[in-house]
C-alpha cells in the first residue's frame, strides 16, 4: 500500500466517529483514535485532537510492537513533549516499522493508544506486494460451554514476513498470534479481552503491513463481546457505517406550510432563481408520510436554514437576471432563521419527528463567508479578507490561487481565519446550533478555502459540548482537489468525512459511457481506500447542487464540454434515452457497495434531468409516472440490501477489474457471507459470459442470469434489461 505523501499537513485517517468501547464520561477521550500519518522526519500531533482533558496527561511514551516482530521493529519512535502544552512533535529515523503507537497515560491511571504510520521508504512501492487481509472466522458459544473466549481468525496474504498491529478500541490487544497457513499466507488469531462482555458496543481494529507497506485495515464490530450480526443491535442510525444520507434544498423539495410563501417576484429575477416554496414543514410531513423510510434513508441532510437577504443579488448574462437567496448560501444572520424555510419551532418539531422515525438530521453550516447586508459585516469590518489583492487584482473566484482568502462574490465578504478573535466567535456560532437543536452534525460548505485552525476548535468545541451527553455529532466536509488536500481535513480532531468528488468523477465517467472505463473506475477506488482508510466514512455522491444531472449527462443532454448552467438556461433538457436511466442504476448500485456512506442528491432516486445549477435545483416531483417509479423501486432495493448487509457496512472491500469493460466489487464479512457488486459496460458479449461463468454464473437463452448449480450463490438484484449497460448483486454464503 502506498503511504499518502502530504508535506505540509498531519493526515489523520478519517475518524470512526463512534464511542465504542469508551462511553461517555469513562476517560478523557470518546472516538476511536485513527492512525497518526507521519510526514518527513518530524510530525506535530496536536494532543487535543485526541485527549479532551490534555491537563490529565501524566506521561506519554512510544511504543514498539511484541518482541517476536523486533526484526521489523528495530527504530522507536521519539517524543518532544513539554507536560502542560497541547502539542507534541514524533520524530523517526529511516528504517522504523510500518506501524507503532504513541501510549499515553493519565492520572486516574487509564491509558490510551494512539497509531502512528510510518513516513515511506521510498516512493517506488510495490502496491501488489503489500498484505491483503480478511476475516475468515470466529468462535461460537456451543450448548453446554460458559464463556469460552472470543477467538477471531484472519488470512493475511503476503510474499513476506508480515507485522500486525491489533487494538481493541484504544487499547492495544495482546493475546494474538501469527502462524504460517498455506505458501503466501498466514493465519492470525486474536482473543478479544473479556472485558468486552460489559461493553454493548466496541471494535477490534487491525493493521497489517510488511517491507513494501501497510495493507487494508480490518474493522470489527462487537456487542457485548460477541460478533455483531444483528445490525439492529447497533442502531442503523447512530451508527456512522449503516447511514445513507439524502440531500434536500430545503426550498425545491416540498410546500408544507403555504403562509411562508414569499417569492421575490421581482423584474430582474428570472422564476427559475426564485423561491418555489419548499419548506422544513414539507419535509417534516415528507417524514411523516415515510417516504424516507420507505426509501430506506436513515440520515438527512437539509440545505441552510439561517436568514437570506429579501432583494436580488448577483448576476447572470444570458438571459439576464439577478437571483434571490432561495439556496441559504448568503448569511445575513448567524442564529435567526429564515421564514421562509422555517421558524424555530417548527425547526426543532422536524429533528424531533426525524429522530422518532429514525432519521438523523445534518445542517448544511456556511462558515467561510457572509452576505454584505449581515451586521456582522458593518461592526467588525477588520474580519475579512481584502477584496483586492496587493497588485490590484480583485480577489474573487481564485479557488486555488488564494484557496484561503479569495470572496466567492463581490457581495459575500470572506472571513480572514489567521485571526484567532475571528475563530473564536465564529466556532462559537456554529456551536449555537449544537447547542440550540438536537442536530447530528453538519455538512460544511466550502471547507477547503477555510485554515484547520478553525475546524480543529470548532470540533473541540463540539467534543465538550456533547462528551458527557450521549450525542455522536458526524461531521463532513465539501473539497474539491486531490485526495491528498481532501486528507489534509480529516481526522481526530478535524472532519469525519468529505466527499470523494475524485471517486464520483471517474464513476461519472465510467457509468455514463457505453463501454470501458472499468481500468480508470478501480485505480481511483483503490486510491481512495488507500487514501481515507478500507473503512472510511467519506460520502459517495449521486449528483450535487453544483453539477448537471447524472441522467442527462448519461443521455447527452449536456455534452461532455459544454457549459452546464448555459445549457440549463438555453435548453428545455428532458430524457432523451431510457438507457441513461439504467446508467444511473450502475451509478448508484457501485455507490451502495463500496465502503464509505451512499448520498442520493434529492430527485436522482427518480432520475430527475438538468443541466448545472439552477436547472440541477428543480422542484421534487411526487407524481411519478412509470419510468420514475421503477427507478425509484430499483433505488429502494439497494438501500434495503445495504441496510442489511454487514457485508456492505463492515466487509472487507476488494477491487477486480478484468479488462476495461467488467469491474466486480466485493465485500467480505468473515468468510461467511459476501455481497459482489458487478459491472459489464463493453460489448463483448463472449468475454462477458466466460467471467461470469468463473463465478458460478450464467446468462440463459431468455438472458436472465442464473446460477450455475451452487446452493451457496443466491442473486440479489439484475438489472439487465438493456444489455451491457447492467450491474449483478450477488449474494455469497461460504
Amino acid at each position: 500500500m502506498r503511504t499518502l505523501n502530504i508535506k505540509k499537513f498531519l493526515l489523520a485517517m478519517v475518524g470512526i466517529f463512534y464511542l465504542g468501547q469508551i462511553g461517555f464520561g469513562q476517560s478523557h477521550y470518546f472516538e476511536l483514535n485513527q492512525p497518526i500519518q507521519m510526514v518527513g522526519p518530524k510530525t506535530t500531533v496536536f494532543l487535543k485532537d485526541y485527549v479532551l482533558e490534555v491537563s490529565k496527561i501524566a506521561w506519554i511514551k512510544s511504543g514498539n510492537l511484541p518482541t517476536d516482530l523486533r526484526k521489523i521493529n528495530n527504530k522507536d519512535y521519539s517524543l518532544s513533549w513539554v507536560k502542560g502544552q497541547d502539542s507534541l512533535v514524533i520524530s523517526t529515523a529511516e528504517g522504523c516499522a510500518k506501524m507503532g503507537f504513541i501510549r499515553i497515560g493519565f492520572v486516574d491511571g487509564k491509558e490510551m493508544y494512539i497509531p502512528v504510520k510510518a513516513s515511506p521508504e521510498g516512493k517506488n512501492q510495490e502496491l501488489q506486494k503489500v498484505p491483503i487481509t480478511y476475516s475468515y472466522s470466529y468462535t461460537r458459544i456451543l450448548p453446554g460451554v460458559k464463556n469460552p473466549p472470543l477467538e477471531l481468525e484472519f488470512i493475511i496474504d503476503s510474499e513476506s514476513k508480515v507485522g500486525v498491529l491489533p487494538m481493541w478500541g484504544n487499547n492495544l490487544i495482546a493475546g494474538w498470534k501469527l502462524t504460517p497457513y498455506h505458501p503466501g499466507e498466514y493465519k492470525l488469531k486474536i482473543v478479544v479481552p473479556d472485558k468486552a462482555r460489559n461493553i454493548h458496543k466496541s471494535y477490534v481494529r487491525i493493521w497489517v503491513y510488511n517491507e513494501y507497506g501497510i495493507g487494508n485495515d480490518i474493522l470489527v464490530p462487537l456487542v457485548s463481546g460477541a460478533v455483531m450480526k444483528d445490525l439492529m443491535k447497533f442502531g442503523q442510525r447512530k451508527d456512522p457505517h449503516g447511514m445513507i444520507m439524502y440531500n434536500i434544498m430545503i426550498d425545491r423539495f416540498f410546500d408544507g406550510n403555504k403562509l411562508n410563501n414569499k417569492p421575490l417576484k421581482h423584474d430582474s429575477v428570472h422564476w427559475k432563481v426564485d423561491y418555489f416554496g419548499g419548506d422544513v414543514a414539507g419535509i417534516t410531513q415528507k417524514v411523516e408520510s415515510n417516504y424516507f423510510s420507505t426509501l430506506g434513508v436513515n440520515s438527512l441532510w437539509i440545505s441552510p436554514v439561517v436568514l437570506n437577504p429579501s432583494e436580488p443579488w448577483g448576476q447572470w448574462k444570458r438571459p439576464r437576471t439577478k437571483f434571490s437567496g432561495y439556496h441559504g448560501y448568503w448569511p445575513i444572520s448567524s442564529t435567526l432563521t429564515d421564514p421562509r424555510y422555517c421558524t424555530e419551532a417548527e425547526l426543532k418539531k422536524f429533528i424531533e419527528v426525524s429522530h422518532r422515525y429514525h432519521k438523523n438530521v445534518y445542517l448544511d453550516y456556511v462558515a467561510h463567508h457572509i452576505h454584505q447586508s449581515h451586521p456582522l459585516y458593518k461592526q467588525r469590518p477588520d474580519w475579512y479578507t481584502p477584496l483586492y489583492l496587493p497588485n490590484g487584482k480583485k480577489n474573487t473566484e481564485l479557488w486555488d490561487e488564494q484557496r484561503l482568502t479569495t470572496w466567492f462574490d463581490d457581495f459575500m465578504p470572506t472571513f480572514n481565519f489567521f485571526k484567532p478573535e475571528v475563530v473564536n466567535a465564529l466556532t462559537d456560532s456554529a456551536l449555537y446550533w449544537v447547542k440550540t437543536y438536537d442536530i447530528d452534525g453538519f455538512r460544511h460548505d466550502a471547507t477547503k478555502h477555510i485554515p484547520n485552525e478553525f475546524w480543529r476548535e470548532l470540533t473541540y468545541k463540539m467534543k465538550l459540548e456533547t462528551a458527557d451527553k450521549g450525542r455522536q455529532l458526524y461531521q463532513i466536509g465539501e473539497t474539491y482537489g486531490s485526495p491528498g488536500l481532501i486528507g489534509s481535513y480529516l481526522g481526530n480532531g478535524l472532519l469525519n468525512a468529505q466527499f470523494d468528488f475524485n471517486l464520483y468523477d471517474a464513476a461519472i465517467n465510467t457509468f455514463k459511457a457505453d463501454s470501458g472505463g472499468c481500468n480508470r473506475l478501480a485505480e481511483v477506488l483503490n486510491e481512495s481506500l488507500r487514501t481515507y482508510g478500507s473503512h472510511h466514512l467519506m460520502g459517495n455522491i449521486t449528483g450535487n447542487q453544483d453539477r448537471p444531472r447524472f441522467v442527462s449527462r448519461a443521455d447527452g443532454s449536456v455534452k461532455e464540454n459544454e457549459d452546464g448552467k448555459q445549457a440549463g438556461w438555453d435548453t428545455d433538457i428532458q430524457i432523451q434515452d431510457e438507457l441513461a436511466l439504467h446508467k444511473l442504476r450502475n451509478l448508484y448500485a457501485f455507490m451502495s457497495v463500496i465502503p464509505g456512506i451512499p448520498v442520493i442528491y434529492y430527485g436522482d432516486e427518480i432520475g430527475m434531468p438538468g443541466g448545472n445549477d439552477p436547472d440541477s435545483r428543480r422542484m421534487m416531483k411526487f407524481d411519478l409516472n412509470e419510468k420514475e417509479q421503477e427507478q425509484l423501486e430499483v433505488f429502494k432495493n439497494l438501500n434495503h440490501y445495504r441496510g442489511g448487509s454487514a457485508a456492505l457496512q463492515y466487509g472487507e472491500c476488494f477491487v477486480e477489474n478484468i479488462g476495461d469493460d467488467f469491474i466486480k466489487v466485493s465485500r467480505i464479512f468473515f468468510g461467511e457471507e459476501g455481497v459482489s457488486f458487478m459491472m459489464y459496460t463493453g460489448n463483448n458479449k463472449a468475454r462477458r459470459d466466460y467471467i461470469l461463468s468463473e463465478w458460478g454464473l450464467s446468462i440463459d437463452a431468455n438472458g436472465k442470469l442464473v446460477t450455475s448449480g451452487n446452493d451457496s450463490v443466491r442473486i440479489i438484484y439484475f438489472d439487465n434489461k438493456v444489455n451491457p449497460n447492467g450491474f449483478t448483486l450477488i449474494y455469497v454464503r461460504r
